[in-house]
């Protein structure tokens, strides 16, 4: 990563909108607004970086993955996943990450309950 530039971060994590979590959207939004978000910003200020968070659920395509979603699986330079909600397209994006990036992943899993 290079200091100079905004490093991209691309987060997938389920949208709530199909039971992945108990609260439903309301609790997919609190993860984001109040755990990953934060976690970025704070991330960037100790790293002296500018780190531009970006999540497809914004977009609100629904179905089967988006081909924009492979694009940034494979381009974004870091890439945050939340896996605890019971959404198998999440696993399966992160499985796509590893198998995309030349050199491994240096991705971050959240999973709590």
């Amino acid at each position: 990563m290079n200091q100079g530039r905004a490093t991209n971060v691309f987060v997938l994590m389920p949208s709530g909108r199909h039971g992945e979590y108990a609260g439903g959207v309301d609790e997919a939004e609190f993860v984001y607004e109040n755990i990953i978000l934060p976690s970025i910003m704070r991330a960037g200020d100790e790293l002296q970086m500018t780190l531009v968070p970006n999540r497809e659920i914004d977009n609100r395509i629904s179905g089967p993955i988006p081909t924009s979603i492979v694009q940034k699986i494979a381009t974004h330079d870091l890439s945050i996943v939340d896996i605890t909600g019971t959404n198998a397209n999440v696993l399966l994006e992160l499985g796509m990450r590893y198998a995309l990036k030349r050199n491994g992943t240096k991705d971050l899993c959240l999973c709590f309950r």
